[in-house]
């Protein structure tokens, strides 16, 4: 039977497969989520209660949960069953029979900080499945690894994944409710930058007037690419004046020490989108944005990079944040590493 499908409709299927079989289910994405992590993982999470109720899938309703290492991206708890998630590793159990980790969105292993969590450490990829739009790379893990470079988001792969399960396995199938829709149009939405970035398709475009017309409020979801929450001024004023251009490299950059985090009372959910804003200077191949993590408890140490182009300049982001220990998208990359913050800089001058 599978000799009749194309190899990705074959992981789909093998994706539902391990899945409904599943005992127990967790759904986890990424450190310093953005839309399409959230999103992501709320749609699906909707879709497997639902698959549940229906008998579709041996997982029972409560044992169906949702991980994302914290702290939690505010600027998303409007979506429906927010609540729901888990941002602490140590309130799941990793280690009950029939346990199936679906990753989503996350490129890396480590960036789901479960690497970083004991009990969660001793997961083999034969209890692990994947589902990403990220290029595929070694860091990518599981049993059934599914992955669409070509797809704007993970948002967007669910879209089209869902009615192959209704088609082949799901009976009597998963219905796209609101909100549903409402979760997948937020991280279609996020990742394509309000459809404005390359990545969106002809097919990111159906499945948008798709979600729209099950009630997924656009025009709402639109606005968090036009407001900054009144909390954040501070902040971004500081880093608008602090905007700087590397002439040898050809790139603008802002470094924020934590000193200024914590002078604001800022976290990186306030800064969501300055790389982009720093991108578009019509001079810089790229924009760089850089900060320095830290909190009571750490001691500040940990740079976490951002990485942006615009469709003009084409920069290719991601193969320069894989030089850095990350990756991510060609216009949008991002990575981690240690040091201080002009040393980081110095290591992005070297490799841009």
């Amino acid at each position: 039977m599978t000799s009749q499908h194309s190899p990705e409709k074959v992981l789909e299927l093998a994706l539902w497969n391990k899945i409904s079989n599943a005992q127990h289910i967790v759904i986890v994405s990424h450190k310093d989520p953005d839309g399409d992590a959230i999103a992501g993982i709320l749609a699906l999470w909707h879709m497997l209660q639902q698959a549940s109720a229906a008998g579709e899938i041996v997982a029972k309703r409560e044992v169906i949960h949702m991980f994302n290492p914290g702290p939690k991206p505010v600027a998303f708890q409007f979506l429906p069953g927010f609540e729901e998630i888990e941002f602490d590793a140590g309130e799941i159990d990793w280690s009950p029979k029939g346990l199936v980790v679906v990753g989503m969105d996350y490129a890396s292993w480590s960036r789901t900080g479960l690497a970083d969590h004991v009990a969660a450490q001793s997961l083999t990829d034969a209890y692990i499945v994947t589902i990403d739009h990220h290029p595929p790379r070694q860091e990518q893990r599981g049993a059934v690894v599914l992955v669409n470079p070509d797809a704007s988001s993970c948002c967007e792969m669910l879209f089209y994944t869902v009615p192959i399960w209704n088609k082949e396995v799901a009976t009597p199938g998963i219905e796209i409710t609101r909100d549903i829709a409402t979760c997948l149009m937020t991280g279609i939405i996020t990742d394509t930058g309000g459809f404005k970035h390359a990545n969106t398709s002809q097919r990111t475009l159906k499945a948008a007037e798709a979600l729209l017309l099950q009630g997924a409020p656009m025009h709402q979801l639109m606005t968090l690419f036009t407001s900054i929450p009144r909390e954040a001024i501070g902040i971004w004023q500081w880093a608008i004046g602090a905007i700087q251009f590397d002439e040898a490299g050809q790139f603008a950059y802002c470094l924020i020490p934590h000193a200024v985090l914590k002078q604001f009372q800022s976290d990186s959910e306030a800064l969501g989108g300055l790389s982009n804003v720093i991108a578009t200077i019509p001079e810089a191949r790229f924009g760089l944005l850089l900060r320095e993590e830290g909190t009571e408890q750490t001691a500040a140490g940990t740079i976490s990079g951002s990485l942006r182009s615009t469709t003009e300049h084409n920069y290719d982001c991601s193969a320069l944040a894989q030089k850095l220990g990350g990756g991510g998208h060609r216009l949008a990359a991002g990575f981690t590493g240690e040091g201080t913050l002009e040393q980081v800089l110095e290591k992005v001058r070297e490799l841009a």
